[in-house]
């Protein structure tokens, strides 16, 4: 008997760890509030498979757990955009490329260098 009682919660704590994480998740970053649907529906299906559960059908406990990691990764999913728009990868590209241009005629071959040996050993090794 103990050994069920086990079983069961191998599959609810984690199921339950993610439902918080879920909820945690939409409330930190500010989701719409329509998001809190998902958590819901994880917890509805949580319940129905805990209740469900007997010695035909057990394995609808198995599948709690990914049901609702697919609901975080949903609302995860969702937020992406909105971190796309608070970074502009875009723009940040374009202001690198913009301040990296190299000149042509200072190549970095005419660079001073404190030991003389410095500058022979460069064209030896950079023009062989």
């Amino acid at each position: 008997m103990a050994w069920k009682a086990i079983w069961g919660f191998v599959f609810l704590f984690p199921t339950v760890l993610i439902l918080a994480a879920n909820v945690s998740l939409i409330y930190v970053l500010h989701m719409h509030w329509a998001f809190y649907a998902i958590p819901l529906l994880g917890l509805a299906l949580l319940a129905y498979f805990h209740f469900q559960k007997g010695k035909e059908n057990n394995h609808l406990l198995v599948a709690a757990p990914f049901w609702v990691i697919l609901g975080f990764l949903i609302c995860f999913g969702a937020f992406l955009p909105q971190l796309e728009e608070f970074r502009p990868y875009d723009e940040l590209g374009e202001a690198l490329a913009q301040s990296e241009q190299v000149d042509p005629k200072n190549s970095g071959d005419d660079r001073k260098h404190p030991d003389p040996q410095h500058s022979l050993l460069c064209q030896t090794l950079c023009y062989s």
